[in-house]
């Protein structure tokens, strides 16, 4: 899963890049948009490189991180090193779009 996820980031199109900034002990969604989002389609998150979820799959921390409204990814209770580059992939349209996650320290 890990090879074909990772050439599947390196061929898709980035679509569009959002910036959040949230403070520490927050919890933050982060939502997967795509222009036509089809039902049957898998999306993968990662960070910084490293997968999170694919489809409704936590690969990460499952008390940290979960999937909501199919394709959104939830982080509960964030903290500094939540800050980063989250990707989430659309693997049958081979589009992609980046958020950039600022985290605030108290």
């Amino acid at each position: 899963l890990c090879f074909i996820a990772i050439e599947w980031i390196q061929a898709s199109k980035i679509v569009d890049t959002k910036t959040i900034t949230e403070k520490q002990d927050h919890d933050v969604v982060l939502v997967c948009r795509f222009e036509q989002l089809n039902k049957g389609d898998r999306v993968m998150w990662s960070k910084d490189s490293v997968i999170l979820s694919v489809n409704d799959e936590i690969a990460g921390d499952r008390k940290r991180y979960e999937i909501i409204d199919k394709y959104n990814l939830m982080i509960k209770t964030v903290a500094e090193q939540d800050s980063g580059k989250y990707l989430c992939q659309n693997f049958d349209q081979r589009v992609s779009m980046n958020i950039i996650l600022t985290i605030l320290s108290k």
